[in-house]
């Protein structure tokens, strides 16, 4: 048992320093000794996560589920590899199912939230992302900008004031996103803001010349411009 927790932890650390070829290797010398080894099955699944293997990561995960049911992490790890794979029926099921048993699962709220956004279902997705922000522990706070998936959710309302609030929250926190700016400028543009628009719009080509949502922004703007002209 020792070797295999040491395997694990080995798995663990290659994880956090990027070498994922090699956590996979030592996580399933781990699982060799210990096929029933639950967290062994899910930190393969974060390895394969990591490095974009979305089916073996809901494989591993489904695996460490039906090992470790009482375990709530499992669900919510479960469901964000369903989201990340679009599979959003099966997000739904699973994160639900997790909710029957717990309401206050705030990760829960949060895969919730990206799944019913995954199904254009954006009155439920703001629901389960302002529930999982009133959960939400200092360390989920560091670890999710719930702002930024709330105020996603209300431009696609159309309820963009509120919108705009938490992006400039967003921006409180993180002055350097440009992504964020780069949808500010989007409500502005909508709002008929021009010159805020083009303002934050600069701010976005200034710290991410390259970043492929600004430059989907500019392109609006600038037609924007013409139709205005």
């Amino acid at each position: 048992m020792q070797t295999r927790d040491l395997y694990l932890k080995r798995g663990i650390q290659h994880n956090r320093q990027g070498n994922y070829a090699k956590a996979v290797a030592a996580i399933q010398k781990a699982i060799a000794i210990d096929p029933n080894y639950a967290e062994a099955h899910s930190n393969l699944g974060i390895a394969h996560t990591l490095m974009k293997n979305r089916e073996q990561a809901i494989s591993c995960f489904e695996k460490a589920l039906t090992l470790d049911p009482e375990n709530p992490s499992m669900y919510y790890k479960l469901g964000y590899a369903y989201v990340e794979a679009g599979r959003f029926e099966e997000a739904k099921d699973i994160t639900t199912a997790a909710l029957a048993f717990n309401e206050n699962l705030e990760k829960i709220h949060y895969v919730l939230g990206r799944t019913y956004i995954g199904l254009n279902i954006y009155d439920k997705a703001l629901y389960h992302f302002q529930t999982a922000r009133a959960l939400a522990s200092d360390e989920d706070e560091e670890e999710i900008d719930f702002d930024f998936f709330i105020g996603s959710t209300l431009v696609l309302l159309g309820e963009l004031d509120s919108a705009l609030e938490h992006f400039q929250k967003c921006l409180a926190r993180n002055p350097g996103v440009s992504s964020v700016h780069a949808t500010i400028a989007l409500i502005y543009l909508k709002q008929g803001e021009f010159e805020e628009a083009e303002r934050s719009l600069s701010e976005a080509l200034l710290l991410n010349p390259t970043c492929p949502s600004t430059h989907h922004v500019l392109e609006k703007f600038e037609e924007a411009q013409r139709e205005a002209n």
